[in-house]
């Protein structure tokens, strides 16, 4: 038998009917490709004077006699499956959008039906159809309406509860394709070419195959403060199986917590939908999987590749050596134990080493770099930076602009290397220990091998009063001025 295939709902089936109905002809050579569709066309609500899937003589009849025409066409043609793309227009305030699932399982149930009545004596097979749907999605600029997220659970009730319907969540199709949500829609409601062609694969994927890897494990959450964690599946034995990481958390708002499990779990959040955390136990990209989400904290002793978003995010590492990039935003990351590495990426930041050797850069913006324990290295990058190195005796390097080294002033603080001290930037040295006077501090030209241009010597700022250096400035000779900063008071150790 033939197949014929139906893309039907509202403006984004038309959107994508052109490359879905080409994909399915190279897949299944011989099919039919109908589309029935109309911009903003409820399903919940009639629209008037113009086509809505409500009115049973509208969009359903135009879909049934379409249908028939193709059938008696190809007296061995059969309904192969529906594309369904639809339920923009049922998040609206003048719909009822508590009624979604009941009305599209009643719309399929009808097409059923017809196939019955129409062309009795078929095979059990012809009767049988799936029902692709594309479920809402978190990211659209549009989903800040009310009813949004009331359609995402109404199509997820609708996949559980009808065996026709397969369930597509074109977030996690977007983030298998490696397109962030800012890249999905070129409008307020409508899909992007490079979601249209991610999409088009997953669909046909999901009806020719039986696969619906967009769908499976999907845990949808409530407007309230959820906690998600994963699930133990059942063996045959009655014992349970290892945890299995779902596919896709979806929380919708409030201040949700997230157990991740696998790099490639996407966590579906509303924009300013509460303060949401994800515990992860594995590496993990924020700004693609978890775009909405602020906060990061690694689980377990292994260290783990993390990556955030464009919000300002609070990422925690753990004891293993982490590598963690804030991005975007105004980040605090902490690397906890172990020698992790820490950058900022764009944005005021705040990195903290922790124990460990760690490697802290700023990138772009004002930051602020602390080392903790360890001998560690701290590069600001461009901006206005604030460099201290903790404990331990840790190489710093301010980068571009007028940056700030600071020394507490103890024993356990060692002596900092500076890379790149320049005094005609305004780069200062900040004295913690507001007892001493700039009369205690003394300069020693010195000489460390490998570091800097061998033919200008470096500068060693001795603290006179423990006989030990704070600072040593590499080509620290060839400065006109040594800015050096105590109780508030800045001081030029060179005038």
């Amino acid at each position: 038998m033939s197949g014929i295939y139906i893309i039907a709902g509202q403006s984004n089936a038309n959107n994508i009917a052109e490359e879905m109905a080409a994909e399915l002809r190279a897949r299944d050579p011989g099919c039919t490709v109908l589309t029935v569709a109309d911009a903003g066309a409820p399903l919940t609500w009639g629209r008037g004077g113009d086509t809505d899937w409500y009115q049973r003589n509208d969009l359903p009849k135009d879909l049934l006699d379409a249908l028939d025409t193709a059938l008696r066409r190809d007296g061995s043609a059969h309904l192969e499956g529906i594309i369904w793309v639809q339920g923009e227009a049922d998040t609206l305030a003048c719909a009822r959008s508590s009624l979604y699932a009941e009305r599209a399982e009643a719309l399929f149930d009808r097409i059923e039906a017809h196939l019955h009545d129409g062309f009795a004596g078929r095979d059990a097979a012809f009767y049988d159809f799936d029902v692709a749907t594309l479920q809402l999605s978190g990211y659209a600029p549009a989903a800040a309406r009310d009813a949004w997220s009331t359609i995402i659970g109404e199509q997820q009730a609708l996949a559980a509860a009808d065996d026709r319907v397969q369930l597509l969540n074109v977030d996690l199709v977007a983030a298998q394709a490696g397109i962030r949500p800012g890249a999905m829609f070129v409008d307020a409601l409508h899909y992007s070419q490079a979601l249209v062609n991610a999409l088009v694969t997953a669909t046909a994927d999901s009806l020719l195959s039986g696969t619906a890897a967009a769908a499976a494990r999907v845990t949808m959450g409530t407007d309230g403060d959820d906690v998600f964690t994963p699930v133990r599946m059942p063996s045959a034995t009655g014992s349970h199986s290892p945890e299995i990481p779902p596919l896709a958390f979806a929380g919708f708002g409030g201040d949700d917590t997230y157990t991740v499990l696998s790099p490639r779990t996407l966590v579906i959040e509303a924009a300013g939908g509460g303060a949401d955390l994800i515990r992860a136990h594995s590496s993990y990209d924020m700004s693609l999987w978890a775009p909405q989400v602020e906060a990061l904290t690694v689980i377990g002793r292994a260290g783990r590749h993390i990556t955030g978003n464009a919000l300002g995010n609070q990422l925690t590492g753990n004891a293993g050596r982490d590598w963690i990039a804030g991005a975007a935003g105004a980040d605090t990351v902490f690397g906890g134990g172990g020698n992790d590495t820490l950058r900022g990426g764009y944005g005021a930041d705040r990195l903290a080493g922790g124990n460990g050797r760690d490697r802290l850069w700023g990138d772009a913006g004002n930051d602020t770099l602390l080392g903790g324990a360890g001998n560690d290295t701290l590069v600001g990058g461009n901006g206005t930076d604030f460099l201290n190195g903790g404990n331990g005796d840790d190489l710093l390097r301010g980068g571009w602009g007028a940056d700030r080294f600071y020394h507490d002033g103890t024993a356990a603080a060692g002596c900092d290397r500076i890379a790149d001290y320049n005094g005609d930037q305004h780069d200062v040295l900040i004295f913690r220990d507001s007892s001493a006077s700039v009369g205690d501090f003394d300069l020693r030209v010195t000489s460390v091998p490998g570091a800097g241009n061998a033919a200008i010597a470096e500068v060693q700022i001795i603290d006179t009063r423990s006989g030990e250096p704070v600072w040593t400035l590499t080509d620290g000779a060839a400065q006109d001025h040594l800015w050096l900063q105590i109780g508030g008071q800045t001081y030029d150790l060179l005038a």
